[in-house]
């Protein structure tokens, strides 16, 4: 069982949680992990768990290289594209999840670098004998795009983010300076989100808004908001749980990822109607259907109202692990 994890960047983002995750809790699904092997293209973690699956490096490229230097042909009983590559030649059952279609519904980045990513994108979607998806939405673009059923097998927050201790949120707001009442933004500069309605809805409720997230800001920071850029995963663990609430305003996502930790950190949440969100937290979240400022504000105040932790998430790793190894079952795999 080979897994492709070239788009592994550890700490970063719905994909590398996904890859991260999911490969820890797959040993505990199988009858022989040494039967696992995820390919990357950076050095092994010192911090690799053992009895964990083994981790061989790949060569490295460029940015347009990691898209069609994932598709060199190797062998295999099953090979599984984390991100949607899949080999050209291929010598054996092949199995991709696609965690959406941002790359043709909402494109953004260098021209060539994007036509790398669609083809390699249709490529997989046509070529795969399975294909999975993170959150029925994406499902349901996989199959008007391409005409494929996708077998929908969600994500789930990292098992460690619980509400963080009192000393800790403490220690946390004397490392960032942080003011004791603030609302949390995540995001990043990828077009997708709306920073200024959050910026706007917090100074009309003299809240302080704090937002993380990798360039989010960088460039254009909106008026009123103290952006701290990218933050470890043990200190964004703390600031949801340091947070009133969360916002999480976007325009597109295949499943959705920061309502789900923050949620799993005892922070309520309010969001915009995307990927799995609505699918799985609908009784959880306070959503907003547009971006006005007069919406966002009545929305962020009945969630600061709230008196008591909203419920934790449902969704586990450990399902979406066993899930996926069934997905390997059903193509051959003897595991």
């Amino acid at each position: 069982m080979l897994l492709n994890g070239l788009a592994w960047q550890p700490g970063r983002g719905g994909v590398s949680t996904y890859i991260e995750e999911l490969t820890a809790a797959l040993p505990g699904c199988v009858r022989d992990a040494s039967l696992l092997q995820l390919r990357i293209e950076r050095p092994v973690p010192r911090n690799h768990p053992p009895g964990a699956i083994s981790v061989v490096g790949w060569r490295r490229s460029n940015a347009v290289g990691r898209v069609l230097g994932s598709h060199m042909g190797t062998r295999s009983a099953v090979f599984h594209g984390l991100d949607a590559a899949l080999p050209f030649a291929r010598r054996g059952p092949s199995v991709i999840t696609v965690h959406d279609v941002s790359v043709f519904d909402h494109p953004a980045g260098p021209r060539r670098r994007l036509a790398a990513k669609r083809a390699a994108l249709s490529h997989a979607c046509r070529a795969a004998d399975t294909v999975i998806s993170v959150s029925r939405f994406t499902a349901e673009r996989v199959a008007e795009r391409w005409g494929r059923d996708a077998t929908v097998i969600p994500l789930a927050p990292r098992p460690s983010f619980r509400p963080a201790p009192r000393d800790e949120i403490l220690a946390l707001r004397a490392k960032w300076r942080l003011p004791r009442d603030f609302v949390l933004g995540i995001g990043t500069a990828d077009g997708r989100k709306a920073p200024e309605a959050l910026s706007r809805a917090a100074r009309a409720l003299d809240v302080p808004a704090v937002t993380v997230g990798p360039t989010l800001f960088d460039e254009h920071p909106s008026r009123g908001m103290r952006h701290l850029g990218f933050v470890p995963l043990e200190d964004l663990r703390c600031l949801y749980s340091a947070a009133a609430a969360t916002v999480y305003l976007s325009e597109y996502e295949g499943f959705g990822l920061p309502p789900f930790e923050s949620l799993a950190c005892g922070t309520p949440v309010v969001s915009s109607r995307v990927g799995a969100v609505a699918d799985h937290l609908a009784d959880a979240v306070t959503f907003v259907d547009g971006l006005g400022t007069d919406e966002l504000a009545q929305a962020l105040t009945r969630v600061l109202e709230l008196d008591a932790r909203p419920d934790r998430p449902t969704l586990s790793w450990e399902h979406t692990a066993k899930a996926t190894a069934d997905v390997y079952r059903e193509l051959g795999a003897q595991i």
